[in-house]
């Protein structure tokens, strides 16, 4: 029995271990995705009503990636639908005084909303949005008939299985600046996050370059 012995030099291993990354990555788009705020179950039927205030719950990540890749959040409707009616999802960094909401970091711009009694379920996704570990996501309503008491409503759900937020206060903002109301539950949303995009390409780049370098030295000696 003939037994090969096959001897690769180092920068063409580092080359293809660097072709190999990219390949992989390329295969999976959602890489490495991983929820970092779990608020989900069990959903109370209890609600906040935002009106014309925007409503912000202050929500701490879990250890893991910082790049928002989805987010989801639910909503009842309690309005008669006339086909404008959305709502706005944001997000903010905690930077403003006192610690309140204040860089805006992410608009959904509209959302498309409907009229509905029991918990509708929506997930944004698609998002690449760098995030602290501790920001402040919001909702506000639009095309609503305040005046006549017509509402979308947030609901209450947890405490987190994942990440962790405070449930004693919730922020609100009337286009005045944020407040803090006393509140004994968080909102409903679930956070997944994934590695900075050019990370692992990063990584690839890095080893192609090693690779290169290794075998110009071969070819020197």
């Amino acid at each position: 029995m003939r037994i090969r012995v096959l001897q690769t030099s180092r920068g063409a291993l580092l080359q293809r271990l660097a072709i190999l990354i990219v390949i992989s990555l390329c295969a999976s788009p959602g890489w490495s995705e991983t929820i970092v705020y779990d608020n989900t179950d069990p959903i109370s039927l209890s609600t906040d009503c935002t009106g014309e205030l925007e409503c912000g719950d202050e929500i701490t990540l879990a250890a893991g990636p910082r790049t928002v890749s989805e987010f989801e959040f639910a909503y009842l409707g309690d309005f008669n639908q006339d086909g404008d009616e959305a709502v706005q999802i944001r997000f903010y960094a905690n930077d403003g005084p006192g610690g309140e909401p204040g860089t805006m970091l992410f608009d959904s711009g509209d959302v498309a909303v409907s009229p509905s009694m029991v918990p509708q379920f929506v997930v944004l996704t698609g998002l690449s949005v760098s995030v602290p570990d501790t920001f402040t996501w919001s909702l506000q309503a639009t095309g609503l008939d305040f005046e006549n008491s017509e509402r979308v409503k947030i609901p209450f759900a947890g405490p987190p299985t994942v990440g962790s937020s405070d449930p004693s206060f919730i922020w609100f903002n009337s286009g005045g600046g944020w407040v803090m109301f006393g509140r004994s539950s968080d909102h409903y949303a679930r956070v997944t996050a994934m590695p900075e995009p050019g990370a692992g390409l990063s990584f690839a780049a890095s080893t192609l370059t090693l690779a290169a370098l290794a075998r110009r030295r071969v070819r020197r000696r």
